[in-house]
Parts: C-alpha cells; sequence; structure tokens
C-alpha cells in the first residue's frame, strides 16, 4: 500500500498525464461523479500511472460514442425494462445506492444486455449524486433463487464485468448473490476467468438461510419485504423518471446511518 504522499504524486502525474479532451469526453458521455476519478483508476490498476492513463483515455472515448446523448434512454432497452428485473431500492448504511436484480426475470433474447447495464449504473449514479460525501460506490444484489438455464446467458454476465473492469472500476462495493442455484455453481466456473481478483473479493455469496448476514447491512426501510424489510420495490426506470422530473427526494428513498 503506497504512502498517502506518494498517492497524491502518483494522482498529479496521472492529471499531467492525461489531457483535458479526457475530461470532457466524459463530461458529454453523461460520466457522473467525476470526482476522485484519478484516484479510483489508480487504485484499478494498482497505482501504475501508465496503466491507469491509457485505460481512462480509452474509457472517455468509449463513453462519449456509446452514449453520444449523454444518457441511455428508455426506448433503448424498452425490452428489459418490460422484464421488471431491476429495482434500486434505496441507500445502504453508508450511503451507498442498493441495486437489485431479480435474475430469473432476465430473458435475453429480449434483452440489450451492456446498454441496459449501462442505463442502470449511471441511474444508480445520479441516485448516489444525490448523497453529500458519497464515495462514488454501489452495494448490488443478484437475486439467484429460481435461476434456470433459460436464463443464464454468459454474454451478459461477462458484459457485466468487462463494464466493472474496464469502464466502472472502484465503483462497486460490494455484490452480495444471493441464493444461487446448485446449477449456478458450474457457471461460476465459465464465469470466474472474466473476473479479476479486485472485483472478485467484493463479491459475497450468501445462501437462502443466511440472509441476515446480507440484510444486515442495509436498513430495513432500503430492503423489500421479500428480504426482511419493509421497504417498497423501486423499478429502475420509475426511480429515473423521479430524478429527472425533481420528484425524487432523498427523504423518500429512506436513507437511514442508524441501525
Amino acid at each position: 500500500m503506497l504512502d498517502a504522499d506518494t498517492q497524491l504524486q502518483r494522482i498529479n502525474e496521472l492529471k499531467n498525464k492525461t489531457s483535458h479532451q479526457v475530461l470532457l469526453s466524459l463530461k458529454d458521455g453523461g460520466e457522473k461523479h467525476l470526482e476522485g476519478i484519478y484516484e479510483r483508476w489508480l487504485k484499478a490498476r494498482n497505482w501504475n500511472v501508465d496503466h491507469a492513463a491509457r485505460d481512462l483515455t480509452n474509457h472517455s472515448a468509449w463513453r462519449k460514442t456509446y452514449v453520444p446523448k449523454g444518457h441511455i434512454t428508455d426506448d433503448e432497452v424498452r425490452g428489459d425494462l418490460n422484464q421488471q428485473k431491476t429495482f434500486l431500492t434505496g441507500y445502504d448504511f453508508q450511503g451507498h445506492p442498493i441495486m437489485l436484480v431479480i435474475i430469473r426475470k432476465h430473458i435475453p433474447s429480449e434483452s440489450q444486455s451492456k446498454r441496459y447495464i449501462v442505463y442502470t449504473m449511471d441511474t444508480a449514479f445520479e441516485l448516489g449524486t444525490r448523497i453529500p460525501n458519497w464515495d462514488g460506490k454501489l452495494a448490488g444484489i443478484f437475486d439467484l433463487r429460481g435461476l434456470t438455464m433459460a436464463n443464464f446467458d454468459l454474454e451478459t454476465i461477462k458484459a457485466v464485468f468487462d463494464l466493472l473492469q474496464n469502464h466502472y472500476p472502484e465503483r462497486l462495493d460490494r455484490l452480495y448473490i444471493y441464493g444461487a442455484p446448485f446449477i449456478f455453481h458450474g457457471m461460476w466456473r465459465l464465469i470466474q476467468p472474466f473476473v479479476d481478483p479486485i472485483t472478485r473479493a467484493k463479491i459475497r455469496f450468501v445462501g437462502v438461510k443466511e440472509l441476515q448476514v446480507m440484510t444486515k447491512d442495509f436498513p430495513p426501510k432500503a430492503l423489500p419485504p421479500e428480504y426482511g424489510g419493509s421497504g417498497m420495490w423501486i423499478p429502475v426506470e420509475g426511480l429515473r423518471k423521479q430524478l429527472e422530473d425533481g420528484s425524487f427526494t432523498v427523504d423518500s428513498a429512506v436513507r437511514s446511518n442508524n441501525r
């Protein structure tokens, strides 16, 4: 681990090594929470300035072309939204937005997977910007109960981890994989090679009989009753509409810092 002075030196080196156009491209592409961006990329690249500069520059060019309007519209991912599989239910105790995905509702043939992932991640990060001193990360829950081969989609899984590692580094605080059936453990052996060790360390498997292992990290009002809480199911597109029309308030998301 580098000391604070060396970290600051590397951050300044990265700023000097990347052009101002990088930040402009990110803003044009609608990237949220640019505060701390140099530190995030350096952490993700083991504080190697050259690697961080290369990958951040590549990411900014990708962001500008992949999200030219600054956001992905509902119509671009309508098939995924109709599946009602992703929910943003509030904040955890540290102020991280909570993304809850019901995997059994995923229908691969009707999915624009990569665009939909960007849509949901960007909405979650917009939610995060409403919290003072937010650290730029989110908490995820993938509910795998009832998963069948009809829901299994290796390309989407690869896209999730590709985006986390190459376009959203240091944006994931932790990911709970809840209720994974036996069939998934064989699938995981196929998936693991696509997951870098840093991301893998943030993944926690929780069995259906271990629900409290997961829920202790979340305020009860930030989880639906099915997970032992008292919160509401808030579809990602519904939350996005609230953010866009100004009707969203932090109080409505029921954030609590007290256990």
